[in-house]
């Protein structure tokens, strides 16, 4: 796993602690921190231990990534509109096998998730046979 150079959110979080309404000192005892650990993160001297964070923001009633202004990039999934018909048969054969495999789970088992699935692998196989796409909202 690659380090994060947390120095480019120091500034933010620097910020924060600024704008949080306390001293350094009084948020430095709210958080059990030594004083001169705010400094240093504040002047990026230091990285913040993930415990440091999690105090800031609580008692700042921030969440983590406005404390910090950090978000996690997110990756578009492509979505699928169109199957094949080699893809929508081997979805076919996939969604049967699925459906024999819930199928048998839930004779031994009865659990209202299940039969959930059992129904929704039920309705994928229609609509694949029916040449529809998937309705996404159906999923459990």
């Amino acid at each position: 796993m690659s380090n994060i150079d947390v120095s480019k959110y120091t500034a933010v979080i620097a910020d924060n602690i600024r704008n949080g309404g306390y001293t350094q000192k009084e948020l430095a005892e709210k958080i059990d921190v030594a004083p001169s650990t705010l400094t240093g993160i504040m002047q990026s001297t230091r990285d913040p231990k993930l415990g440091t964070l999690i105090g800031l923001a609580d008692v700042l009633g921030l969440s983590l990534d406005t404390l910090t202004g950090y978000t996690v990039p997110i990756t578009p999934v492509p979505e699928v509109t169109e199957l094949s018909p080699a893809q929508a048969n081997q979805m076919e054969k996939s969604l049967i096998q699925l459906h024999s495999n819930l199928s048998a789970i839930g004779n031994y088992q009865q659990n209202e998730d299940i039969d959930k699935i059992i129904e929704y692998t039920q309705d994928c196989i229609t609509q694949i046979l029916n040449g529809q796409k998937l309705k996404e909202e159906k999923r459990p």
